[in-house]
């Protein structure tokens, strides 16, 4: 799926629809994109729903402090359950001013999805499991985008769908392996879970310092050369290349030129 809208938002909160309904009486191209509830915090847990809760608390201090006005003070009888119920229903009175159907009338196209924004040294790893529509496009109209899609097959089939996303420092690639995805329990914090015996390493190889990474036995390696010239176990390789290995217990990978290069490895059954 392709979307080339003049505007695209992300988040269908107070902003996001304030942004959604002006842009789009401007008669522009609008695409919204809300994975949870239209109106977002503010609607459903909290400008709404809290200022519900004080006028309900108001009423019953009002009780309390008839006084000074000669009314007899009480204690009120709080029912909270009735209470929430007047939040709730305060709730649902102002919904459909948010809701899908009032901003594709608008001309909005509104779509139950998630959105995220994804930069340099980043990593998304998704399973697809029982069914998900995926989409990604560059979000610069000036600037390139270079980016991998990789797909590993899972060790089983309608799996529950799943989004995580991960960062690195360059620091933590340089000159070394720096572990971006493997099996459950592989890896800490900055680690990607995968449904498969693999682990994919990121590398940024330095001039004069390889990398070595040691294979168990009846294991193999595929690697890919994101940018620059590097040897892989003495074969020369340069961008967008990719090696195959088998039958080997170490993968060396060299760099070729000054500015060195930055690869990827897969540890593979």
């Amino acid at each position: 799926m392709k979307l080339t809208p003049d505007v695209c938002i992300v988040g269908g909160g107070s902003a996001g629809l304030v942004v959604a309904a002006g842009a789009a009486q401007l008669g522009l191209d609008v695409v919204l994109i809300e994975r949870a509830l239209m109106g977002g915090d503010c609607l459903n847990f909290g400008c709404v729903p809290s200022k519900a809760l004080i006028a309900a608390a108001r009423a019953a201090e009002a009780q309390r402090s008839g006084a000074a006005f000669g009314i007899a003070p009480v204690e009120p009888r709080v029912d909270f359950g009735r209470v929430m119920d007047h939040v709730a229903e305060t709730v649902a009175a102002i919904a459909p001013n948010d809701s899908v159907e009032r901003f594709e009338k608008l001309g909005v196209r509104v779509l139950k999805e998630e959105a995220r924004f994804i930069g340099r040294n980043e990593l998304q790893a998704m399973s697809a499991g029982d069914g998900i529509v995926h989409s990604e496009f560059n979000a610069s109209e000036t600037d390139g985008s270079h980016s991998l899609q990789i797909w590993i097959d899972p060790l089983a089939e309608d799996l529950t769908p799943s989004y995580q996303q991960i960062g690195f420092t360059d620091d933590e690639r340089r000159g070394q392996l720096r572990l971006l995805a493997g099996p459950q329990g592989s890896g800490g914090p900055g680690v990607a879970t995968i449904n498969q015996h693999a682990w994919v390493y990121v590398t940024e190889v330095i001039p004069a310092e390889p990398v070595t990474h040691t294979l168990a036995p009846s294991r193999h390696a595929w690697v890919q050369v994101v940018r620059g010239e590097v040897t892989v176990n003495g074969h020369q390789l340069g961008q967008g290349d990719g090696a195959a290995i088998s039958d080997e217990r170490q993968v060396t990978l060299a760099a070729q030129r000054l500015e060195g290069a930055e690869l990827l490895l897969f540890d593979l059954a």
